[in-house]
């Protein structure tokens, strides 16, 4: 009996802070396909390289971030079996498939552009473990935004600076497993170890953090828009707006078959307008830390390491055992306060909330979720925000069987609001919620002829 109580406290003592102690979390895209994450935790780091690196360019200043929340990654890139999942679960269709000119694929030499290529044909033969490629920017934004309202989670790409602090781990060199061109082929796949096409994901050696393909395979989008750094110290960093003057080209990180090793350093960065569509380039999802609304029956959290219960000095039955005494009062005064934690985080965040039309608004750490339960299907809601000092609105459109949209700004928003329109605002730089395309056309040509490859590389 005394062991069953023993065990019941300590399980209410660990619940309420099972999410900060996970080692990684485990979503289900249906039909038993699986989605790991791994935990990585806050911390300051050096981003960028010295330069005395061999292979560094003028755009890694070295420099100081710090990241304030714990966050979850991707163990591997996203795969072709789990772009499939979303695929068949919400039709939709990648930019190079609704364009007329297709998409660059891999021709064995060289990436080229042809009508055929796209996601399921990149030129070379794949199976449902290698990444997904020909995806655009706003293909991976669909496709993150589809696995947060699946589950209910806080859902993104992660930021550059989160990027590269999952990559380094706790390591500082050109590579996070050494500094030669010898090592980063023992962790990633490069034109000599790979010049045919991309490779299953996890089949080369893990990080400290235990992520896989973090060096080379396939370049991969962050969240950021490309431009300097910041000079002196920053936290939690993430450029929200394209470098004025300059061609708008979002980030991606980690190098890719095509290339060579040195391009697959820690503080490689590469900049690609957002229409890009080419074989060399996928993603991975972060989450961020906070639960969020209740995830749905389809989602799993998962503790890598069970969770072992405490054992007391034996003692005789017939005499109370003063440490279990003591360890049951302090149990139900940690239970007492959880319990009155929640209430006053339930009641701040009502007192947050802000209802128009039946529409409300619950902000998060890094964006806010749009909740319209009387809304009908495909109505838009208007919103508008402050983040960093600057106003932002835009809209969202309620997909079927959905009538909460999250809408991700990257920093804590300010004073949220929404309300249903008819017509959507169009604002080029707002978040968008994940819609499914409704008419076929094809994306912008590049700024500059394509020679080879595109020109952004």
């Amino acid at each position: 009996m005394r062991r069953q109580i023993t065990a019941f406290l300590c399980t209410v003592s660990v619940s309420s802070s099972l999410w900060a102690q996970s080692a990684s979390v485990t979503v289900d895209l249906g039909d038993g396909t699986l989605l790991e994450a791994v935990h990585i935790p806050s911390g300051t780091f050096r981003q960028g390289s010295p330069a005395t690196e061999e292979g560094r360019q003028e755009d890694e200043a070295l420099h100081e971030v710090s990241l304030t929340a714990d966050f979850f990654l991707g163990r591997t890139p996203v795969t072709v079996a789990q772009f499939t999942a979303f695929v068949r679960d919400t039709g939709y269709r990648t930019e190079a498939e609704r364009g007329k000119s297709g998409g660059f694929g891999f021709d064995g030499q060289r990436l080229l552009q042809k009508p055929a290529y796209n996601w399921r044909a990149p030129g070379f033969p794949q199976t449902p473990a290698h990444p997904v490629t020909l995806v655009t920017f706003e293909d991976a934004m669909a496709f993150v935004r589809w696995v947060g309202l699946r589950t209910g989670r806080d859902t993104r790409l992660p930021t550059e600076a989160q990027w590269e602090r999952a990559c380094r781990a706790t390591t500082q060199s050109p590579y996070f497993s050494g500094a030669t061109a010898k090592d980063a082929l023992d962790i990633g796949w490069f034109r000599p170890n790979s010049p045919a096409g991309t490779q299953p994901v996890g089949q080369k050696g893990p990080n400290e953090f235990h992520l896989f393909d973090m060096s080379g395979n396939v370049f991969e989008w962050v969240a950021d828009w490309y431009g300097p750094y910041s000079a002196g110290p920053v936290t939690d960093p993430v450029a929200l707006q394209p470098k004025a003057g300059d061609t708008a080209r979002r980030v991606l990180r980690g190098g890719a078959f095509t290339k060579e090793p040195k391009h697959g350093r820690c503080a490689a960065r590469y900049a690609n307008t957002p229409g890009s569509r080419n074989a060399d380039n996928g993603f991975r999802v972060a989450f961020s830390e906070s639960l969020g609304p209740t995830p749905s029956s389809s989602s799993s959290v998962s503790p890598v390491s069970p969770v072992s219960m405490p054992s007391g000095p034996r003692t005789s039955s017939k005499e109370p055992n003063s440490a279990l005494v003591v360890l049951l009062l302090g149990s139900l005064a940690v239970f007492c306060l959880g319990v009155l934690g929640v209430l006053l985080f339930a009641l701040i965040r009502w007192a947050t909330t802000s209802r128009s039309q039946g529409v409300v608004v619950r902000p998060g750490p890094d964006g806010f979720w749009v909740h319209a339960p009387r809304a009908r299907t495909g109505q838009r809601v208007h919103y508008q925000y402050t983040a960093d000092g600057q106003h932002h609105e835009g809209d969202v459109q309620l997909q079927p069987g959905q009538d909460r949209q999250y809408v991700y700004t990257g920093a804590a928003p300010r004073n949220p609001r929404a309300i249903p329109v008819s017509q959507a605002v169009q604002t080029p730089q707002a978040p968008r919620a994940f819609s499914a395309p409704t008419a076929d056309h094809d994306h912008p040509s590049p700024p500059t002829a394509f020679r080879g490859y595109p020109s952004a590389y």
